[in-house]
């Protein structure tokens, strides 16, 4: 049903319009809040990244000059839960050739198990760090690597 005005104008369509206008924008608000809330959940799941604990090991060792290593990171909390929820990456720099930079991203494996592989074209003992990050959060854990001829 249309209602037309003194100046023979479709008031109700208008209306009608507005509505709907009004209802879009009340879902996509809605949508927003929701997002919201579940991107604070799970970034709260983590409260302090300084509070967790890393632990660097080799899948394969000892570690030698040439071979292909693979690196294990575990990484849980203070209640020894495993984190799945950070980016960890490695920095590696020989401490002999401080030129000698290494840097790998960790893939996610299974509960706060995170892997990568490297090879190092050169011997003794390098400079790790570490590195989570979460959201904004980062931080570094330092760890020293020796690699054999």
């Amino acid at each position: 049903m249309l209602v037309v005005d003194d100046k023979g104008l479709n008031v109700m369509k208008v209306i009608v319009e507005k509505n709907t206008i009004i209802k879009s924008i009340l879902i996509i608000v809605a949508a927003f809040f929701i997002l919201s809330a579940a991107n604070y959940y799970f970034t709260s799941q983590i409260d302090h990244l300084e509070d967790l604990t890393v632990e660097l090991h080799s899948k394969n060792p000892p570690i030698k000059q040439g071979d292909r290593t693979i690196f294990q990171v575990l990484v849980y909390d203070k209640n020894h839960t495993p984190v799945e929820n950070v980016k960890v990456e490695i920095k590696l720099t020989s401490k002999l050739y401080k030129t000698e930079t290494l840097n790998r991203k960790f893939v996610h494996i299974e509960d706060g198990l995170y892997e990568t592989d490297l090879q190092f074209f050169h011997h003794g003992e390098w400079e790790v760090a570490i590195l989570l990050k979460k959201g904004l959060s980062k931080i570094s854990k330092p760890f020293d690597l020796l690699v054999e001829k």
